[in-house]
């Protein structure tokens, strides 16, 4: 059976990972996750966050999204830069500001080739779940998603953060740990794929009162490294990433 909607209180989450102090407050936390076909969970994340889908800087309310279709063919399968997705300037298009930034090493890029061209054992299982192109770190097992206020270098805050992934294996393998600063809101792991889809769902949003200012992705496995995944017989858990979805960065 999938995955649906889950809502849990932090007093719970957080007393099962030594937290319970912070709880005081009441806040709560919605977890929407699934494998296979995650249509109906991506729907309902998207009705957590709100509408509209935002476009454009100095906004209030609504929700953000990334689709890696949006990079353009002379950036794929380059380095990306860090702030792809919140360029500041004058000349900075305003529709790729959007309040999203990824740090902590390794070596960012977008394929459209499901990264066949780093990894020959990569091309069949890290496809992308929506348009051509699918998004990864190939050199790093851990690395940070970051928030800014759309158009500027100015740290923000979400309360709510969702990915798709591609081709999780393994169970406990892929984990995102949510971070208000240095405050850890827990980590989770992503459910596994299912035999008919590649893809998988996780996201976590604050009901009230909550802040996320950071998101750590954790995977066991690098496509850089050449291996051959568990897909495919091998033993390594290989990953890649697709579309994004948050609400509108707000300065902290």
């Amino acid at each position: 059976m999938k995955n649906r909607l889950l809502f849990i209180s932090l007093f719970t989450l957080a007393c099962s990972m030594m937290a319970c102090e912070k709880n005081d407050d009441g806040q709560q936390l919605t977890i929407v996750k699934g494998s296979g076909d995650i249509s109906d969970e991506i729907d309902a994340f998207r009705m957590l966050l709100g509408d509209p889908l935002n476009n454009s800087t100095g906004v209030n309310g609504g929700r953000r999204e990334i689709n890696w279709d949006g990079v353009a063919d002379d950036l794929v399968g380059q380095p990306l830069p860090s702030r792809l997705f919140n360029p500041t300037g004058p000349n900075a298009p305003v529709g790729m500001q959007r309040g999203l930034a990824y740090i902590s090493g390794g070596a960012f890029q977008v394929s459209n080739v499901n990264f066949s061209n780093i990894n020959e054992h990569a091309g069949s299982e890290l496809v992308p779940y929506s348009g051509s192109k699918v998004f990864a770190n190939i050199s790093a097992n851990d690395w940070e998603i970051e928030f800014e206020v759309p158009g500027q270098q100015v740290g923000a805050a979400v309360r709510g953060f969702g990915a798709v992934f591609t081709d999780v294996d393994l169970e406990n393998s892929v984990s995102l740990e949510f971070f208000n600063q240095n405050e850890s809101l827990g980590k989770y792991f992503v459910p596994t794929r299912t035999d008919d889809h590649p893809f998988s769902f996780f996201g976590l949003h604050i009901k009230k009162g909550g802040k996320i200012t950071r998101v750590l992705v954790s995977h066991p496995a690098k496509i850089s490294d050449g291996r051959i995944d568990v897909s495919n017989g091998g033993t390594d858990d290989l990953l890649a990433l697709d579309d994004f979805f948050y609400d509108e960065p707000v300065a902290r």
